[in-house]
């Protein structure tokens, strides 16, 4: 299959009598925005960084486009990194580069040639529209342009899969809009598979081509928001219908 397959994901960590992940299955196909919810502790971000192989699973399978990604070792693995792009809750930004130079680094570090790096990394400031800033330290930035920025960064590899953990998570409630906004831009181009992690119900319902639920480690439903929202079949699933029904509306009229 095409793009992001993951078979029977188990992780556990030292200490913990709990697993973080459970048998997890799941498939993103190119293009697709799936966006993954639950409680805090459920294994939403573990899930993204066992797919990344930043931690690596007990037991499972992950491919991507058929390629054993759980497999990969060395320079296989690096290739396959550069593949992805991860935006992070805090943006991590090199406080002594500039915006343009933030945005080099990868391209660099994978050995792209100045020229066409430096055009992939302007071409990415572009799209979420902060190329009139890339002469601009990080400390000249807002929060939201700063959490901009961090995707341009990732968005200069010209990834084929963008992972997102809670990216507007630790921003001021003033500035979430703008980072929601060039997020759901990148999700209409379907440019790449995208796996987002959020709290946020009417975000969901804007941009996800499916939902996926997540308790205790496990997928517990999963299907296209009007559906999955309208009609959900597990308790999860009902308590995410009452929020909406409480706040969506207001949500909408307010975009």
């Amino acid at each position: 299959m095409a793009g992001l397959m993951v078979r029977g994901l188990t992780k556990h960590f030292p200490g913990s009598s709990k697993p973080v992940l459970v048998d997890f299955n799941l498939a993103v196909a190119p293009g697709e925005t799936v966006v993954i919810m639950g409680p805090s502790g459920a294994g939403k971000s573990t899930l993204l960084r066992v797919i990344d192989r930043l931690l690596e699973p007990d037991e499972g399978e992950v491919f991507w486009n058929g390629i054993p990604v759980h497999q990969l070792q060395g320079e296989q693995l690096r290739r396959w990194r550069r593949q992805v792009g991860f935006v992070f809750q805090q943006h991590s930004l090199f406080e002594r580069m500039t915006v343009l130079e933030n945005c080099l680094l990868g391209p660099r570090l994978a050995g792209i040639p100045e020229a066409q790096a430096r055009e992939r990394a302007l071409a990415a400031l572009a799209r979420v529209g902060l190329a009139h800033l890339a002469d601009r330290w990080p400390a000249q930035l807002s929060g939201g342009e700063r959490q901009r920025v961090a995707i341009a960064r990732a968005l200069s590899m010209e990834p084929e899969l963008m992972l997102w953990d809670e990216p507007t998570a630790s921003l001021d409630p003033l500035l979430v809009g703008e980072v929601k906004q060039c997020l759901a831009a990148l999700a209409a181009e379907r440019s790449c598979a995208m796996l987002v992690v959020t709290h946020e119900v009417g975000f969901a319902w804007e941009i996800a081509s499916r939902v996926v639920l997540m308790e205790a480690g496990r997928k517990v439903e999963e299907g296209e928001p009007g559906e999955l929202f309208s009609h959900p079949r597990t308790e999860l699933g009902r308590k995410y219908r009452q929020l909406i029904s409480e706040g969506l509306a207001l949500y909408l009229t307010n975009k």
